[in-house]
């Protein structure tokens, strides 16, 4: 009897552990002690380190410091003792202004607390340990692989002159905090839909929501008859295992229309999966392959 009670005991304790996961703006306010929900309080200044050194313009700067707009995105457990904070650091200008240039990425940071008498105990800091996005943005979301097992999720993508792609990159944590290099990274959006006036009414045929348009010029059509036309978009899933990150795939849907010697090819349907095993630490193709290009 006293062996059940004691069992129940430590089950019950480590369910209040799991319990005690704080909010991230808690969190924060570890992090960054004048942080404050609101314009002026999301403005901070952090170190300089190689990842920021990435961000469009600071090449050029030796300063040992820059303002960002932090903003917390989840916190998460990654042990009974270890708990992590993920926040996106977006560049500001001197007056707090953001920096949302085309070619300005978003930073992701992971702040890693420990207990301590007083509570959760700032032990780590990775600000940024990437840079991804464009205008200062990217959508950041905790994903997780198995039970206990999260990762970091970054989905972004951008338009140039017509041609449009999307990405995902899968971060994972080791013993130190986020691993610098992506477990998974993948395009997953193609479309030049917007480029070439002729590719809409050419992948019509397998994709109906697609109009075809008479605002282009007879040049501007002759141009996408020479080039190959596509609209893919891939969905991405974890597989639920019983033991480790489960399978990733990402399943694409779409239209595509080659060109054959400047001579423009009947529009085919694009139906097909890959397949991805997590080994040591990183995905790795197992199957398929991926049919948007990135442009």
């Amino acid at each position: 009897m006293r062996y059940l009670v004691f069992l129940l005991f430590i089950c019950g304790f480590a369910h209040a552990q799991e319990e005690a996961l704080p909010a991230p703006e808690e969190l924060m306010a570890l992090a960054f002690p004048k942080w404050t929900d609101d314009s002026d309080g999301r403005l901070q200044t952090i170190k300089v380190n190689a990842v920021a050194r990435g961000w469009a313009g600071a090449g050029k700067s030796r300063a040992a410091t820059r303002q960002v707009i932090v903003q917390p995105k989840f916190a998460t457990r990654l042990g009974p003792k270890r708990i992590a904070l993920i926040a996106t650091l977006a560049p500001a200008y001197a007056d707090g202004t953001p920096d949302t240039s085309h070619a300005q990425p978003l930073g992701i940071a992971a702040y890693m607390f420990t207990p301590s008498k007083a509570g959760w105990k700032l032990s780590t800091r990775q600000e940024p340990f990437a840079l991804h996005g464009f205008f200062g943005a990217a959508d950041i979301s905790e994903l997780q692989l198995a039970p206990g097992h999260p990762a970091v999720l970054a989905e972004y993508g951008s338009c140039w002159q017509g041609y449009c792609n999307s990405w995902i990159t899968l971060y994972d944590f080791d013993a130190k905090g986020v691993r610098a290099k992506p477990a998974l990274q993948q395009t997953v959006e193609a479309q030049n839909t917007g480029a070439l006036a002729g590719c809409p009414g050419r992948l019509a045929a397998v994709m109906p929501t697609l109009r075809p348009v008479s605002d282009g010029t007879e040049e501007d059509f002759r141009k996408a008859d020479a080039q190959r036309c596509i609209s893919v978009k891939g969905a991405v899933q974890v597989a639920q295992a019983e033991r480790g990150p489960g399978d990733i795939t990402i399943e694409f849907t779409g239209g595509r229309s080659e060109s054959v010697r400047g001579v423009p090819q009947p529009a085919e349907a694009v139906a097909q999966k890959m397949r991805f095993v997590y080994r040591a630490g990183k995905y790795e193709v197992e199957a398929g392959r991926n049919p948007a290009p990135a442009f």
